[in-house]
């Protein structure tokens, strides 16, 4: 074994030195005493340094021990404070130490269970003494028979406390709960268990949950509306969700799969964020029996594609379907399989997607065979061909236009789908088509063709220039009658004036409502047709760049010439001018004052609306004003916005039209309150005019 290697610095004495009492300095402590205790730790220290560790163990043990229960005792005062000054989370904090430091010790109990007294909550109280008494050992029976002496106070309290809502009326409490938002009715529910049975017991509040995380200011009030989701998903019918994260989407399959939704109808997710369509397939599939329309709209790019296959064949009883992707490329293979046989319940379906081909459509609308309202973006006009094999139901037909343009089921146009309407010509009802690059006129014509005797709506946005042959292909339609059309909607461009005359002309006897929009120029051929509508009441003017001004101001005279008149034997007066609304909108066309002149004398008018109108002189509408105001006519609304040349002069005109019940003033820079509290009382004001 080699030899250790010989230390070059030795000490002088090897030995260990003799412990010197007068040095206070030989025993290194980690940590200095306060205050508290110093005449024990310098007793301690003394004997450690003496050597007499069995004495220094001994004074050590009863240092802590007393120290333990002064600190207990420091933290009793503390909490018992913090208590009477309704500091409660840091009494509580304070107490729960208590049982950290001495868990076999009734005090810290005791103290946590009168501070939840304090808060009346006496449950909570005779959980904890409860505890106390199943953890402290059997051998300590004082501390066991306080525990228990308060336990009896805490269930004494709680017999004896008087439940407000268990004794007030239920038809009394559920006017009260009608009355209160869903943000307090979810506070209401963490008051007390009584309290959240009868609230929940009540399903009116809870059929309809919105579900919005659209500002970041209403995350808690999100977190709590779906903490309450589960006590009350047995009454919930409608779910409608906006802009939530990927995270709480999964929340909410979760609390669907393992719920009790067993009443929900409608489930609309928008703008939503989803990694994967899976936990949602499994939510769909637990609302099977129940769920009747399902809603999912995406804003993504990298959105998957939604499995409107899957979709179709989980939810059999599914009514309404919309799936609205924008910037996502439908695939065979991402729509999955659609079900054999078809969905029978099935009645509308709203795809949008970036691009849709025939080929993907085609297996869809083959399952969709009693479909009645069908909306389909991004698609080619082939798909017609689609509808005529696969969806001989469809009432309401809509191809490449935009969702903000589609009639909604509040519409009036939306009543033809209603099964009570059995008098009218079988076939579809409305159809709205976007053809603006179609080159080829044959299929949307025979589609309408084919529906001529039934259409109720028509919505065309008719080619561009640059087709070949334009005129030529669209001619067919002038030669169509619409015996029912009551709403005409036309985009179209210069070229095309002269069919849309002639349609407005000869092919619409009784239409109600024409809107003529996105046009750049309206010719003089199109203004003359529109007097001969004889039972038009609603005419609307949008984004039109130019028109004919003399042909206008006829047109608004030739209204104006057909007063009523009494027939010769008749006792009631028949109305020949039938016109009741006018509308102008986002038009860069020069409003002379001939045209709002001549406007004003339409004698029937009920509703003008006019909007972000620039080529208006504030004289010329000044003017336009006080005509209608000495024409007196049975104007009852009047919607203003975005118009500069509206000023305090044009309104104290207004306030002087005794038939008027509705103004709507907005966006009007040169207007001030003063002119606008001028208004009767009888009339309802909606502006964004601050008050002075």
């Amino acid at each position: 074994m080699p030899k250790r290697k010989a230390n070059d610095k030795l000490s002088h004495n090897t030995k260990r030195p003799a412990t010197d009492p007068s040095s206070h300095n030989a025993v290194e402590l980690y940590w200095q005493s306060g205050n508290a205790g110093r005449s024990a730790l310098t007793e301690c220290t003394t004997d450690l340094e003496e050597s007499k560790f069995q004495d220094a163990i001994d004074h050590a043990s009863s240092a802590i021990t007393d120290l333990l229960d002064s600190l207990l005792h420091t933290l009793d005062i503390r909490a018992k404070t913090y208590g009477h000054v309704m500091q409660f989370n840091e009494a509580f904090r304070d107490a729960y130490h208590m049982i950290r430091y001495a868990p076999t010790k009734a005090i810290g109990y005791l103290r946590i269970g009168e501070l939840y007294l304090l808060q009346c909550r006496q449950r909570a109280a005779m959980r904890i003494y409860q505890q106390g008494i199943d953890t402290i050992p059997k051998e300590q029976t004082d501390e066991l028979r306080k525990l228990s002496e308060k336990y009896q106070v805490a269930k004494t309290e709680l017999d004896r406390r008087v439940d407000f809502i268990t004794r007030l009326p239920y038809d009394l409490m559920c006017v009260v709960l009608d009355r209160l938002t869903t943000d307090h009715l979810v506070q209401m529910l963490k008051v007390g268990k009584s309290w959240r049975d009868r609230i929940a017991e009540y399903p009116k509040p809870w059929r309809t949950i919105l579900l919005s995380d659209c500002d970041s200011s209403e995350q808690d009030k999100i977190e709590a509306l779906m903490s309450a989701l589960p006590i009350v998903s047995r009454h919930i019918k409608k779910i409608r969700s906006c802009n939530l994260t990927s995270d709480q989407c999964e929340r909410l399959f979760t609390m669907i799969i393992n719920g009790t939704f067993s009443k929900l109808e409608i489930l609309h997710f928008s703008l939503c964020r989803m990694n994967n369509y899976c936990r949602c397939m499994l939510a769909l599939w637990q609302t099977k029996d129940t769920l009747q329309e399902f809603c999912i709209v995406t804003a993504d790019e990298d959105s998957p594609v939604v499995p409107v296959g899957v979709i179709l064949s989980t939810c059999r009883k599914l009514q309404r379907l919309t799936c609205r992707q924008r910037r996502v490329i439908a695939s065979v293979e991402g729509l999955s399989a659609t079900p054999i046989p078809p969905i029978s319940p099935l009645v509308e379906l709203n795809l949008d997607y970036a691009q849709i081909d025939t080929i993907v459509l085609e297996p869809v609308l083959r399952s969709c065979r009693n479909v009645r309202k069908l909306d389909i973006h991004s698609c080619q006009v082939a798909m017609i061909d689609l509808v005529r094999s696969f969806c001989p139901k469809v009432e309401n037909l809509t191809i490449n236009v935009t969702a903000r343009d589609t009639p909604s089921a509040t519409d009036d146009n939306y009543t033809h789908l209603l099964p009570a309407i059995t008098t009218k010509p079988t076939g579809v009802y409305c159809i709205m088509m976007h053809l603006s690059q179609e080159r080829n006129a044959e299929k949307p014509i025979q589609l309408i063709a084919d529906n001529a005797e039934a259409l109720d709506e028509l919505s065309l946005t008719l080619p561009s220039g640059g087709v070949p042959n334009l005129v030529q292909q669209w001619n067919p339609l002038a030669t169509l009658a619409f015996t029912n059309l009551s709403k005409l909607g036309l985009t179209f461009s210069f070229e095309l004036n002269d069919v849309v005359a002639s349609v407005i002309r000869n092919s619409c006897p009784v239409l109600r409502s024409l809107f003529i929009g996105n046009s750049e120029n309206i010719s003089a051929s199109v203004l003359q047709a529109i007097p001969q509508l004889t039972t038009l009441r609603i005419l609307i003017l949008a984004q039109v760049s130019q028109v004919d001004e003399q042909a206008m101001i006829d047109m608004f005279q030739s209204f104006a010439r057909r007063r009523r008149r009494r027939r010769r034997g008749e006792k009631m007066a028949a109305a020949v001018c039938s016109l009741r609304t006018f509308e102008l909108l986002e038009s860069e066309f020069q409003v002379s004052d001939a045209i709002l002149q001549a406007l004003a004398n339409v004698p029937t008018l009920e509703r003008i609306h006019m909007a972000d109108l620039t080529t208006v002189e504030c004289s010329t509408f000044e003017n336009f004003t006080r005509a209608l105001r000495d024409q007196a006519p049975p104007l009852h609304t009047i919607e203003f916005s975005d118009l500069e040349c509206v000023s305090d002069d044009a309104v104290n005109h207004l306030c002087n039209i005794e038939s008027l019940r509705k103004v709507e003033l907005y966006g009007l820079k040169n207007v001030t309150y003063q002119s606008v509290k001028n208004f009767n009382k009888n009339i309802k004001v909606e502006t964004d005019i601050a008050k002075e």
